[in-house]
């Protein structure tokens, strides 16, 4: 039997040596005048956009096997053309993570005060920081790993992979379930400033669900980079729209109530807990990281773009979270484009349209193409035909379904961000990060410090090493193992205060309602 040998060179694709197809090889030094003219082609490359198979014979150019080898190499050679330097890195990591939940900031602004906001701003910052530098060790440590999945797999196996999945899909997910919200949000704004007295909430959130689906029908987003920037651009625009006109509104005089410290006697513990699970989700951009890394031209450069985004993402949360409360006080709520009066707050929306919708698409089309990989593997998506088509077709309509039902059961937006933020905003942002490092630390030691394992059992060899590399690194150590700690803490305590929160919220906001949620 042949063999095929496909690479890269001058980013064209070659082609050496033998064609195989079904059952069927031809070798390059076949007499045949025909399959030697197409190799020859195919050794000078040709058009990724053009299947060359008009002087292949018939039975070859028309089967299966030939459209699926040449589809997977299309694929993988247009991804290694399109590799990215580290500034449109930045770029992207700054696109990915800018999105909804900056509008959810000045809202936890008024649950706690001026002062312990920037802190958590700035802790939050620092946190995902380190947490990009971990994942960018496990990346050049172990360069097969793509994804929060791979980091568990290699941690705790296939319970390490599942659950690190379930975290990434429960969050995207909500996500999802966010922009419905938004949306409704969104329409009900634009209709009143048209004049409409027809509003209904839960038309406008199916209507946001049927709109995402068809979009989401594509197996590919072929401009998804473009689109990224697009949508960072888009809820930066709307939120220095917001700044402006609650500033102008306020004629330059902060609001009385906005404080350095939140008295308790206008908060509550829970209502401080919920702040901070909003904010976490602000945060939760570095589950991007790894994707990113898996695009750029040179992972070793990864750290500067990651400083890069990390400071401009800082000072715009900075920025957005604290002027908006000063200039509107405790009363602000989330989204917080609706905190300067109508005519603003129609500016706002509308300038926030583009990543009210492609920010959605993108984050359903990721979270479709992590499910049908659960199925069918990963690479079963670039050439799935008939039944499969249909299953993709399937499980699109059942996340967008899925998110409409989140959206409209849980109709408070702040509530909402709240949630998800709990569940696995803490720990995407940091904890899991901090416990790969742990990890990444005990396997990876040098040689002089690996303790004898001769004797011992796999636990007390396991053991070892880990207390082996808390004596080779003991700040760092206990940095994470704290982190770790904090991280679970929180969450216990986040999912115990949105609960309350919930409660509270749900007797003001219909569920599955036509009641405007302006």
């Amino acid at each position: 039997m042949g063999f095929l040998s496909f690479f890269r060179k001058d980013k064209v694709l070659v082609k050496e040596d033998i064609v195989m197809t079904d059952g069927l090889s031809t070798s390059s030094t076949n007499t045949s005048t025909s399959n030697s003219t197409t190799i020859s082609k195919l050794k000078h490359g040709f058009p990724h956009d053009t299947l060359p198979t008009s002087t292949l014979p018939s039975r070859i150019s028309n089967s299966r096997c030939y459209r699926v080898i040449y589809t997977i190499c299309q694929h993988f050679a247009r991804s290694q053309a399109a590799m990215i330097s580290w500034r449109v890195a930045s770029v992207l990591i700054i696109a990915e993570s800018v999105s909804l939940g900056v509008l959810s900031l000045p809202s936890a602004a008024a649950s706690m005060g001026l002062v312990p906001m920037a802190f958590l701003i700035i802790f939050f910052t620092c946190a995902t920081y380190f947490a990009g530098i971990v994942l960018w060790q496990f990346k050049t440590t172990y360069p097969h790993v793509r994804s929060y999945g791979d980091i568990g797999a290699l941690m705790c196996g296939k319970y390490g992979q599942f659950m690190a999945e379930f975290q990434v899909g429960l969050l995207l997910g909500f996500i999802m379930a966010g922009h419905i919200s938004i949306f409704s949000t969104m329409a009900n704004q634009l209709a009143e400033s048209a004049g409409s007295q027809w509003r209904c909430t839960i038309f406008y959130k199916i209507l946001a669900g049927i709109i995402s689906f068809v979009c989401n029908l594509p197996r590919e987003f072929k401009s998804s980079r473009e689109a990224a920037m697009l949508s960072g651009i888009s809820i930066t625009t709307a939120a220095f729209i917001t700044i402006g006109g609650v500033v102008a509104q306020a004629h330059g005089q902060t609001h009385p109530t906005a404080q350095a410290f939140t008295p308790m006697s206008e908060t509550s513990f829970d209502g401080i807990i919920s702040g901070i699970n909003m904010a976490s989700v602000s945060f939760t951009g570095s589950m991007a990281y790894l994707p990113i890394m898996n695009e750029m031209e040179k992972v070793a450069d990864f750290p500067k773009a990651l400083r890069v985004a990390q400071a401009y993402i800082g000072s715009m949360y900075l920025v957005v979270s604290l002027v908006i409360f000063a200039y509107v006080g405790v009363g602000v709520q989330a989204p917080a484009l609706s905190a300067a009066g109508s005519t603003i707050s129609t500016a706002s929306y509308s300038a926030a349209i583009p990543t009210i919708l492609i920010a959605g698409f993108i984050t359903g089309l990721v979270f479709a193409k992590n499910v049908f990989s659960w199925f069918h593997g990963a690479d079963a998506l670039l050439t799935a035909e008939g039944r499969l088509h249909w299953e993709w077709r399937a499980i699109v309509f059942c996340v967008w379904t899925a998110a409409v039902l989140v959206a409209s059961g849980i109709p408070n937006f702040s509530s909402l961000l709240g949630l998800v933020g709990s569940l696995v905003g803490y720990s995407i942002c940091f904890g899991t990060p901090c416990a790969g490092w742990i990890w990444h630390s005990a396997n990876n030691l040098p040689p002089h410090l690996l303790p004898p394992d001769k004797g011992m059992s796999k636990r007390s060899a396991r053991l070892a090493r880990y207390i082996a590399a808390y004596r080779y690194s003991p700040k760092t150590s206990t940095f994470c193992y704290t982190m770790v700690i904090v991280a679970f803490v929180f969450t216990v305590l986040g999912v115990y205060a949105s609960a309350i929160d919930l409660k509270r919220t749900s007797s003001n906001n219909a569920v599955f309602s036509c009641k405007s949620n302006l």
